[in-house]
């Protein structure tokens, strides 16, 4: 019979049980790496020291790639009740991983637990090696061409959701090459041993390993060392890197706060990626040699070392830093050119040509960019998301709350919530209920709202004039709350505009409003109203206000592709080639290859992308093109007034279906047989131009541009006492 004294003991005897496993799972791990790589044979051979940061008892469970061959060391086997028990592998894309449990004895150390790993063989997967995923979903590589080692390889004992220190020391069979890993170098980049050590003092959320024979360029500024790791040697691309390098740290240690590495290196890849990773970024070999890289992607990498690789993401809780991250680098960085309502209006526009109810979902819900719908959703309405509470605080309160955050959260994970928390201790109270609406909103609804202007007119009150107005949300049972800046322009004698600005608060699906016409203004002259006319709300956007761009045809429910028949078989099989691969990239099942013979008008109801200067629908394509700057002869064509030889150049336009259409027509002409395949790689990359010329056999770019959006909906005039006069503007 069990007493109640007995019984409690045994309570507590299992409430202390449970709270050893929730240490367990709750642990930081320290690796003590020794590694030895032979990338001739694809081999490496690992002793890995680990240490859990807490007393534990239990099972430490972990996965190894399923090439790698484990064992416990013997001086571990006291700290242990057993040695490595191996589940069945578990298949991940091209690979497989090997799940991994130790039975743990409980230790009295005051170390915590402490054993050691061995393990050996082979991660190579040719063919395999770069997945459409991207680099999170590859199982890396070791080769004579590189190293790229990560915790999707599993290379080193990986637990889910764990943070981790590491001290890392490798070794090559080639003294020539070096590696590269986050944390701090122990040794010299120059020094020619076939060896390295790197240390990680910081909790970090992988341990990562790239290694080549690198021609190393370093500068020190400030405390900072900035490297630029190259495949090839190349002394002035890399001080061109080294230049930039310190700037943006600076610039973005000042904004949000001191950067956490003591370096950051621009490293050369063997693939072609724009990668962030803990204290460097890895740069494919055409990547890091384009110029605009330096001011366009280079400080988003940066960036990320705040935000993702800083800070780090709690994914369960979704992924918040893509969006702030291309909030702060590359929407930041054209607002201080004077360019943010246009960088505003082509995120708008990249959600509204590539996001519809069959491929939506809601904010919370993302992790990481898969196709253009969920870029997107990831990237373009979290930036949306993250400027609408920029204006609703003011920049000084923003950046106080993103300065908290970076400093509360710094190397742990964070989510949504902790932004928010962070947003609301330098809000009011009143502020800060509204912040919760406002997350909830955002997260967790799919769809954006559409606006509708209507009943505007404009009266006299004695001396006071006013203009009137009912904004609505289109086809929405639940309307959203937003913050809409709306003003008054008109222009005065001189030619200078006068403006009146001011913010209305939206809840229901009809919100009248009322502005006052300020003194100085014509009452006798017609008044602009705009709302929303910089594009600072996230909004579905009428057709009207953006141009018609490629991304609309790519971003299409329905797309057909016509190809040519008059051309030779070499040719239509490199088109049908890159159809096929255009065709990858649209995110339906409702994608048609055909060629020009097989239909007998271009399809009203779906995008259409017209390839080849022998097309029979070429032509169809033109008359539709009649009001943009675009001429075509059999020697040249006009794109936006500038002439290119078509033995020289390839063109690509878009254009719409007919005037309110929500479907694209575009045409692609190819310079070449040889430049069918560049322009294949190339073309989705130019998501928010309207047309783009391309020079050569490899396509590089000559000009690009967007054609004018001249009306919106959302921009009336009204004259002072003629109500309801009012149309497009």
């Amino acid at each position: 019979m069990i007493t109640r004294r007995l019984a409690f003991v045994l309570v507590i005897v299992f409430i202390l049980f449970l709270m050893l496993f929730e240490t367990l799972a709750m642990a930081q791990v320290d690796h003590q790496l020794s590694v030895a790589l032979d990338p001739h044979s694809h081999h490496i051979e690992v002793i890995d020291r680990m240490k859990l940061s807490s007393l534990a008892v239990g099972e430490f469970d972990f996965f190894l790639h399923d090439g790698l061959h484990p064992k416990v060391l013997n001086e571990t086997m006291l700290l242990i009740e057993g040695d490595l028990v191996a589940g069945a592998p578990v298949p991940l894309r091209s690979y497989r991983v090997l799940p991994l449990s130790l039975p743990l004895a409980l230790t009295s150390t005051d170390l915590g637990t402490q054993f050691q790993v061995q393990y050996y063989g082979e991660i190579y997967h040719p063919g395999a090696e770069l997945p459409e995923g991207g680099l999170s979903d590859t199982p890396g590589l070791i080769d004579d061409q590189g190293v790229y080692l990560t915790s999707s390889s599993y290379w080193y004992p990986t637990v889910d959701d764990e943070m981790i220190t590491f001290d890392l020391s490798v070794r090559f069979a080639s003294p020539a090459w070096s590696s590269v890993s986050q944390g701090r170098r122990e040794t010299s980049s120059h020094s020619g041993n076939g060896s390295d050590r790197w240390i990680s003092l910081e909790p970090q959320d992988e341990i990562t390993l790239m290694a080549y024979a690198f021609t190393v360029y370093e500068k020190m500024s400030n405390g900072l060392l900035s490297s630029v790791y190259l495949r090839t040697p190349d002394e002035a691309l890399a001080q061109k890197y080294l230049d930039v390098t310190a700037h943006y740290v600076e610039m973005y240690s000042r904004l949000l706060g001191a950067y956490a590495y003591p370096k950051f290196s621009a490293v050369e890849n063997f693939w072609e990626t724009g990668y962030g990773l803990p204290s460097y970024t890895l740069l494919g070999p055409s990547v890091i040699r384009l110029p605009f890289i330096l001011t366009s992607s280079y400080p988003h990498e940066i960036l990320h070392n705040w935000w993702g690789n800083g800070v780090f993401v709690d994914y369960d809780q979704g992924n918040w830093c893509e969006g702030l991250t291309a909030y702060l680098a590359d929407f930041y960085l054209s607002e201080l050119l004077g360019k943010g309502a246009e960088y505003r209006r082509n995120s708008l526009q990249k959600f509204r040509d590539s996001v519809n109810a069959s491929n939506d979902f809601s904010l919370r819900e993302f992790r990481e960019r898969h196709g253009m719908s969920s870029s997107a959703i990831g990237y373009d309405k979290a930036l949306m998301v993250n400027h609408m509470m920029r204006a609703f605080l003011g920049d000084d309160r923003f950046f106080k709350g993103l300065r908290l955050f970076y400093k509360n959260f710094l190397f742990k994970k964070a989510s949504w919530k902790n932004l928010a928390d962070s947003f609301k201790s330098v809000a009011t109270e009143s502020e800060a209920a509204a912040i919760d609406r406002y997350y909830l909103q955002w997260l967790y609804r799919t769809g954006a709202p559409d606006l509708r202007l209507e009943s505007a007119q404009a009266t006299k009150e004695g001396d006071r004039a006013f203009v009137t107005a009912v904004l609505t949300q289109a086809e929405l049972d639940l309307p959203f709350e937003l913050n809409v800046p709306v003003e008054l322009r008109q222009e005065n004698s001189a030619g200078q505009a006068q403006v009146v600005k001011q913010s209305i608060l939206v809840r229901a699906a009809k919100a009248g409003f009322q502005i006052e016409v300020p003194h100085g203004f014509d009452l006798s002259r017609e008044i602009e109203l705009r709302v929303d006319s910089e594009f600072n709300v996230f909004r579905r956007l009428d057709r009207l206000e953006i141009p018609p761009a490629v991304s609309q045809i790519f971003g299409s429910s329905k797309v057909t592709f016509v190809l040519p028949s008059k051309v030779s078989e070499t040719e239509r099989a490199a088109m049908v080639d890159v159809a096929k691969a255009w065709a990858a990239l649209v995110e339906t099942a409702d994608v048609e290859i055909k060629v020009d013979t097989e239909l007998n008008e271009i399809p009203k109801d779906r995008s259409v992308l017209v390839m080849g200067w022998t097309n029979k629908y070429l032509g169809a394509v033109l008359d539709q093109s009649l009001m943009l700057p675009i001429k075509v002869s059999d020697a040249s064509f006009f794109l936006d007034g500038v002439e290119f030889s078509r033995a020289r150049s390839s063109a690509a336009w878009v254009t719409r279906i007919s005037k309110d259409s929500e479907f694209a027509l575009g045409f692609v002409g190819f310079k070449s047989i040889a430049s069918i395949k560049p322009i294949g790689r190339k073309l989705s990359h130019y998501g928010k131009a309207s047309y783009v010329a391309f020079d050569g056999d490899e396509a590089v770019m000559s000009k690009q541009g967007s054609w004018q959006a001249t009306q919106s909906p959302l921009n009336l005039k009204v004259l002072v006492h003629d109500s309801l006069k009012a149309g497009p503007r």
